[in-house]
């Protein structure tokens, strides 16, 4: 009855090793896959923003990335899930590790499989079960579940942090940034663009103010921006009549215009002056 309970505990280590590996190998392969996803669709977002890709070249970009996931999720979770990890090449690859173990446990599991098979007697189960015993012996106090190293598992997740960490500030700083890159890429036949020239985005909306009271006005140039860029601010009052104000500029790409006085309702939109009156 001990030499059953010692092949039964042998057994149940080889196999929690075996599933142990199976399942780092698909944790490793979904980190992987998706931070190259990640860093894929930031890439492709970056190219269409400074190229302003034409439609045709946008599917053909887009058809390719697919199927470059695809490639990746068959290279590293579909084949490694697929692969059957024998009870001897755990073994052997823990003596590998274990070099105090030589080739004894692949022997064993060797004995151990053996025995269930028929035409195995006499001499040769005295051998096995002996054989058997000292390798149990050997590996009682042996952390064979160390082999596994957490270390590629880590770096993968590191990896996919380190993406989904830069995309979710490119979203909370951009968020409109990211939504004309998506869209342009889900509808590549549809009519948004991508701003040309410059990108400038209100910082101050609908105010309400005391008459006679100041108001400021801030806006943020988010693409464009060179230095010598001049912000303008437009009002125009209840007759119709425009003026501009020229804006002030706080630090890189951020403009201010203060209204010391405000007299009637007023409109007002902001644009940029390139230098030379561009």
């Amino acid at each position: 009855m001990s030499v059953e309970i010692e092949h039964s505990s042998l057994i149940q280590r080889l196999d929690g090793i075996r599933r142990t590996v199976r399942r780092r190998l698909l944790a490793c392969g979904l980190c992987t896959v998706l931070a190259i996803g990640v860093a894929l669709f930031i890439t492709i977002l970056a190219f269409d923003w400074l190229l302003v890709l034409p439609p045709a070249l946008r599917i053909t970009v887009a058809v390719v990335s697919i199927a470059g996931i695809v490639g990746a999720s068959i290279r590293w979770i579909a084949r490694p899930l697929q692969t059957e990890f024998g009870r001897d090449e755990i073994a052997g690859r823990l003596e590998r590790y274990f070099g105090g173990l030589q080739d004894r446990l692949s022997s064993t599991v060797n004995f151990l499989e053996r025995q269930c098979s028929p035409g195995v007697q006499g001499d040769s189960i005295g051998l096995m079960e002996k054989t058997i015993a000292n390798t149990n012996q050997l590996i009682r106090n042996i952390p064979l579940e160390s082999a596994v190293s957490l270390r590629p598992l880590l770096t993968r997740s590191l990896l996919l942090a380190l993406s989904v960490t830069l995309l979710t500030t490119i979203l909370l700083l951009s968020p409109n940034w990211a939504q004309i890159g998506l869209y342009r890429y889900v509808y590549p036949l549809g009519e948004i663009e991508w701003p040309r020239r410059v990108s400038i985005a209100p910082l101050t909306g609908a105010e309400t103010v005391a008459l006679g009271e100041s108001v400021t006005l801030h806006m943020q140039v988010d693409r464009g921006y060179r230095e010598g860029l001049r912000g303008v601010v437009h009002l125009r009052d209840r007759e119709g009549d425009v003026i501009s104000l020229a804006m002030q500029r706080d630090s890189i790409g951020h403009f201010r215009a203060t209204i010391d006085s405000l007299t009637e309702d007023l409109s007002y939109w902001r644009s940029e002056e390139r230098p030379g009156g561009e």
